[in-house]
Formats: C-alpha cells, structure tokens, sequence
C-alpha cells in the first residue's frame, strides 16, 4: 500500500488509506500557532474502481455526503482547512458548472481553499466569499502519452496549452484573509 509506504518514510498522507475511513482522515500542520487540515477525495469517474471501501483500500470517494460530513467533523479542530478535488474534464480549459455549484457548497460548508486537479490543463482561479477555490493547476510535468490497452490504444500528444501550470503560493493571516503569488 503506497499511502503505509510513503508515511513510513515520513510522508504525511491524505485521500487515501487502507479502508473508507483512513481515506477520509484528516492531516493536520500546525506552523506559527495556525493549524491547517487537509481533506483529499476523487471522483468516481475518474477514480471508480479504486474507491476505498469498509474492507479494501483506495481513495476517499468525492461524493458530496461523505464531504459534508467530514468537512462538519473537521472543520472545528483546525485554523483553515484546505480540500483537494481530484475532479473535471482532462484537457477542459473550464470547470464544469457542476464543479463550480460544490465548489461553492463547499466553501459555504468551511473550507478556505479548494486545490483541484485532474484536467491536465490549467483552469480558472475564483475567489468566492471568504474561500480561494483553484479548479485545476495544470500539469506540474507531464508528457505526451502513450498506452496499449487490452482492447484499445491510447495516444495523446500534448498542445503547448497543455504543458502550462502554475504554482500558487498562498499566504494565510489569522483574521481569515489571504493573498496569493502565482508562478508560471
């Protein structure tokens, strides 16, 4: 189990664990007196088979249940908490509308920040009410592609859109504002 793996090695993980509940844990920073938690989960349509179950490991399922309920469980025990959305259209320059209607519910849920990503493409930046949701970041690095399927191959080969990324370095201050630094 990569998730075991990579905490013995001193790794904090998130989404992810040996059973539903692990996958659903919270990982908790403390620096300066702030605590952040992280939540993590994935969509069933890009992550279907590798849900986590009572008795199996796998990701933390995005359904919008099991994210209200640990956002409500979580939210009271840290300063900001931070979600990560494994979610979208790969190669979409937009967030869906649906993606955006629970992004919004999940701000008004608690959530400072929304880390998206799966696209394979950057997507927008949205500041909405007192949360920084960022639908997808782009490919840190990533290359054209290549895939023999049992019964399909797979080929893609990458558009300079789909090479851009960014890194946002956000600044959180205790009365709930922040700022951000985007790097190309």
């Amino acid at each position: 189990d990569m998730s075991i793996n990579l905490q013995k090695a001193g790794i904090r993980t998130v989404g992810a664990g040996r059973n539903l509940e692990e996958s659903r844990k919270m990982s908790t920073v403390c620096v300066n007196n702030i605590c952040l938690g992280f939540l993590a989960y994935s969509s069933r349509s890009n992550n279907g088979y590798k849900y986590a179950t009572n008795t199996s490991p796998g990701v933390a399922p995005l359904e919008a249940e099991i994210v209200m309920e640990d956002i409500k469980k979580n939210k009271k025990d840290v300063d900001f908490l931070i979600v990560s959305l494994h979610w979208g259209i790969e190669h979409s320059p937009h967030p869906t509308p649906e993606q955006v209607l629970f992004a919004h519910r999940v701000i008004d849920a608690g959530v400072k920040i929304i880390i998206g990503n799966h696209p394979q493409i950057l997507q927008c930046i949205e500041y909405y009410k007192d949360g920084l949701i960022m639908y997808s970041l782009g490919n840190f690095c990533h290359s054209d592609y290549y895939w023999k399927g049992p019964q399909k191959t797979y080929q893609f080969k990458l558009k300079d859109i789909d090479r851009e990324s960014i890194i946002v370095k956000v600044k959180l201050f205790n009365n709930g504002k922040t700022n951000i630094n985007i790097v190309p």
